[in-house]
């Protein structure tokens, strides 16, 4: 997190995980690979917590949950994989259903829907 995708090798992950890089290697094949596993790994967490779709006071709890049971992977979700070429597009898919999830609650208190998409992305956002 602190130098991004390009900017870390796997040694860095071996050494921050205290394992050499031969056993990061055995169990991803690439760094493409990890990544793509600790997002993974937040977005069902998510996934699991919003099936059903939870009441409006609910989400926060829920989602913090989430963000304190993967505090890097989530960090990584939220903040970071939105910056990174290769996982930019994935962010994006992600956050828009987000967004679209957000604006369907939204509905029920807001019938104007101009307003509703901009109170979503700015609830999201914040």
């Amino acid at each position: 997190m602190r130098t991004g995708f390009d900017g870390t090798s796997m040694d860095d992950v071996a050494r921050a995980a205290g394992v050499t890089r031969l056993i990061v290697y055995r169990i991803f094949e690439s760094k493409h690979d990890l990544y793509t596993a600790v997002l993974d790994e937040v977005v069902e967490d998510l996934r699991r917590q919003f099936a059903p779709f939870p009441r409006p006071g609910d989400v926060a709890v829920m989602v913090l949950g989430v963000a304190r049971r993967h505090p890097d992977g989530f960090r990584l979700l939220w903040r970071h994989a939105a910056h990174e070429p290769e996982f930019a597009a994935w962010a994006a898919s992600f956050r828009e259903v987000v967004y679209e999830l957000t604006e369907a609650r939204l509905a029920e208190r807001m019938a104007d829907a101009v307003l509703r998409h901009w109170a979503a992305r700015a609830i999201v956002g914040y």
